[in-house]
């Protein structure tokens, strides 16, 4: 399949995604409008990331 959309891991189409929001990720406070069906719009903000200050770190 390849019609220009870009897939994910488990082959579900990503293609609703901004394409900086799909190479680079999202911030705190960043906020993105997704149009999941015609009239359907789904608005996703990440609000905070935790950091675990027990990982290993090399």
């Amino acid at each position: 399949m390849n019609d220009g959309r870009f897939l994910d891991v488990h082959h579900r189409l990503v293609s609703v995604l901004p394409m900086p929001t799909f190479f680079y990720g999202m911030k705190p406070g960043d906020e993105v409008a997704l149009e999941i069906e015609a009239g359907k719009t789904l608005l996703v903000s990440l609000q905070t990331v935790h950091v675990d200050e027990c990982v290993a770190k090399v």
